[in-house]
């Protein structure tokens, strides 16, 4: 039996990111990031800012290598649709508004 854990920031940086924690992570996932820093913050590499701005495109760092991977991507508008049935069934309950669906992070 293994331990997962999931680590998940949106603006990295050294209070945010422990050197500690960091050495520790067999696996680090990155998507886009703004600025070289964001990236060397996250990956110790420029790369994740020189990402293309594609959906779901990420950097995997696993040891010492590094790859440019695509992720699955659920676009906010085909969420919506799938969720669209189940909004229909919540008569009476707590039904999803617009707002409802944008706390929810959808991109995977």
């Amino acid at each position: 039996m293994g331990v997962h854990l999931v680590l998940a920031t949106q603006r990295p940086d050294s209070k945010a990111v422990d050197p500690q924690v960091k050495t520790n992570l067999i696996g680090i996932c990155c998507f886009q990031m703004p600025n070289n820093v964001s990236s060397m913050t996250v990956l110790d590499s420029g790369k994740a800012a020189q990402l293309p701005d594609i959906p779901g495109r990420a950097i995997w760092k696993t040891g010492g290598s590094i790859k440019v991977i695509q992720t699955p991507h659920l676009s906010i508008e085909r969420a919506r649709e799938i969720l669209s049935p189940m909004k229909e069934r919540s008569v009476g309950r707590r039904s999803w508004s617009r707002r409802n669906l944008r706390s929810y992070d959808l991109e995977v």
